[in-house]
């Protein structure tokens, strides 16, 4: 695989923001678009947009009430009901103990990545792939002090952390029952966000060289790739030490049935159990030039991470913690 650099090509914007533009190879003649502030660096970006159009016309400054009204006018099969559900669902989870409205709820990030403080981290840059709606990606940059990218597919939920970052401010629905929201729109501050940037990849194609990142962290990934084993490929290509929380909630309509890790094949060594096809493929023993130079640091096997659906509704996961190190690489204790 080759590499090479991108010229940057600003329509709208300065130095310090740009709004508008286009990343340019020189090599190959691609060509990637910056669209709304956000860089989209996926390897199809028209099948992207397709995908996507929608959400790059999302605006966090619409009002709860023209949000309600397109809500119950569009129905509740539309791609807005779909969308608002789950906006409300991870904004809850990343900003609810903010809300001046509900001030005794838990930091449900915090409650998850400090158990990522035992160590260190590597020298480098952080990324925060599947970052959703931002609050890991600034948490992890007031906790480390360095440039941390927050990186994700869904640019709806992008353009939320963006609002959060540019105007210390969060905007949304908090879905009580079927289409009915309950407006919230409350400020927020964060140290370091000088620090945090958020673009649209592609985690089973990351846009970077080897061994560019020190530590890279991962929150509901795995198991929302089209390629889990390429996902964790790209993980130990790219970065020192990367950790990963993951309650294996598997979807053939986001992962191929076959290329799930676990959660089938029982008659095999692994008896169809993620965590053991992960040990399998993060050891000696499975011979991959590129997996096989990582290795599992630490493991907790279950941390509980409730996820509020609607009013009357949460889901609760039991989460598995991995911490996985490059071979020559010695995590030290944090002092």
């Amino acid at each position: 695989m080759g590499f090479h650099p991108l010229d940057l090509h600003v329509f709208k914007g300065n130095k310090e923001w740009i709004e508008e533009g286009n990343f340019i190879c020189n090599h190959c003649g691609a060509i990637y678009p910056v669209i709304r502030g956000i860089p989209v660096l996926v390897p199809a970006v028209g099948t992207y947009l397709q995908q996507y159009y929608l959400h790059t016309l999302w605006d966090t400054k619409t009002t709860g009430h023209h949000w309600q009204w397109l809500s119950e006018g569009a129905g509740a099969n539309s791609i807005i009901a779909m969308t608002r559900s789950y906006l409300s669902t991870y904004m809850h989870s990343h900003y609810a103990d903010l809300d001046p409205d509900t001030p005794n709820s838990p930091n449900q990030i915090e409650h998850l990545l400090s158990n990522t403080l035992e160590t260190e981290c590597a020298e480098g840059p952080m990324l925060d792939i599947g970052c959703s709606v931002g609050r890991s990606t600034f948490w992890l940059a007031e906790q480390h002090e360095r440039p941390v990218l927050g990186l994700d597919l869904n640019f709806a939920m992008l353009m939320h952390a963006q609002d959060a970052l540019l105007h210390n401010k969060v905007r949304y629905g908090l879905r009580r029952n079927g289409v009915v929201y309950d407006w919230k729109e409350y400020p927020v501050s964060f140290q370091h966000r000088q620090w945090v940037d958020f673009w649209v990849a592609d985690a089973t194609c990351l846009p970077f060289v080897n061994n560019q990142v020190g530590r890279v962290n991962t929150m509901n990934v795995l198991d929302c790739t089209t390629s889990p084993t390429q996902y964790l490929k790209e993980l130990s290509r790219v970065s020192t030490e990367w950790q990963s929380f993951c309650p294996y909630d598997w979807s053939s309509s986001v992962t191929e049935f076959a290329q799930w890790l676990g959660g089938h094949s029982s008659f095999s060594p692994w008896k169809g159990g993620p965590e053991e096809v992960i040990r399998y493929l993060l050891s000696q023993e499975n011979q991959d030039p590129i997996l096989s130079n990582t290795h599992i640091h630490r493991e907790i096997e279950s941390l509980l991470w409730n996820v509020r659906l609607y009013e009357r509704s949460t889901t609760q996961y039991q989460v598995h913690y991995i911490h996985a190190v490059h071979k020559d690489f010695e995590p030290r204790a944090r002092q």
